[in-house]
């Protein structure tokens, strides 16, 4: 095979793919994996009625989070705390003054694909 066939051999694609023929090289675009989220507090002994900061490190394949929202959660069910749409993601919690020892919050990082990604429960200790 000459010089210009081989050539001609590699540049055939190119060209097609220019003048819209697409060259598929079996290579996918796109975010595969789900946010990564890491939620911190101001403080870890709290007490009834204190404000405490909220803040989430989320971060994303895509290099894009959509969103962060936060959690408290109460028995069975999760109780919002707010959604930040643009970094530093956080959130201001109120301590509840209804008797209870300790408060169990997460945080939850959605991805411009819809993934969501959830971060470990944080414990506050309530004195």
């Amino acid at each position: 095979m000459t010089t210009c066939a081989r050539f001609a051999g590699w540049i055939a694609p190119l060209l097609l793919a220019g003048c819209g023929g697409g060259v598929y090289l079996g290579y996918t675009w796109g975010d595969n994996d789900p946010p990564r989220v890491d939620l911190v507090a101001s403080a870890f002994d709290v007490t009834p009625g204190q404000t405490v900061r909220l803040t989430a490190a989320a971060a994303d394949d895509s290099g894009y989070v959509d969103r962060v929202t936060f959690y408290r959660y109460d028995g069975n069910s999760l109780v919002s705390l707010g959604t930040d749409l643009a970094p530093p993601f956080e959130a201001v919690l109120v301590v509840p003054s209804d008797g209870r020892l300790s408060l169990n919050l997460l945080a939850q990082a959605v991805d411009g694909d819809g993934e969501v990604g959830t971060s470990e429960v944080l414990s506050l200790a309530v004195r």
